[in-house]
């Protein structure tokens, strides 16, 4: 990562993370810090999932994964170079990326607020969550959590004859 795009990273990170910090701060005085966490945490998922939904596209249907698979890939690599994202496999029924920095959670742990980094982490599952029955998403590892990537593969969704 060039010192640039690492600057442009952090600074997004922050200006990202700051308005919760500071509400985790002023709500603690009220409610203690584990339920300010917790409050602010709720905010924190919508926030990011509000962002994930930009960057990842609504299918109208399961058969459209080619063109959402398009869109998810030119997408992840305009903001590629701020998350050190890689594609690892793309196949016709999957699509799968490596996050190797995540801004989010490196600006919460430098301002002491590791806590909030599984909150932001559930919002890919949000997401996913939204698009349930057009894809399916996969995610074992996110460095919010304490690993050294984030691993999201999105899948085709196909129909069980059951299903049908």
């Amino acid at each position: 990562m060039t010192r640039t795009v690492r600057f442009v990273s952090t600074f997004f990170g922050y200006v990202f993370t700051i308005p919760f910090v500071l509400l985790v701060h002023f709500l603690r005085l009220l409610i203690g810090k584990q339920n300010a966490v917790r409050l602010t945490g709720k905010l924190v998922t919508k926030m990011a999932a509000l962002g994930m939904g930009i960057l990842i596209p609504r299918a109208k249907s399961a058969f459209e994964f080619d063109s959402f698979k398009k869109t998810l890939k030119n997408n992840f690599f305009t903001i590629g170079p701020i998350y050190d994202l890689i594609l690892v496999e793309e196949t016709s029924n999957r699509i799968e990326f490596k996050i190797q920095y995540c801004p989010v959670a490196s600006t919460f742990r430098n301002l002491k607020m590791g806590d909030l980094c599984k909150y932001s982490c559930a919002a890919d599952l949000v997401v996913a969550k939204m698009n349930k029955g057009l894809w399916e998403f996969e995610r074992s590892k996110t460095i919010g959590t304490g690993f050294d990537c984030c691993n999201h593969t999105y899948i085709k969704k196909i129909k069980k004859s059951s299903e049908r």
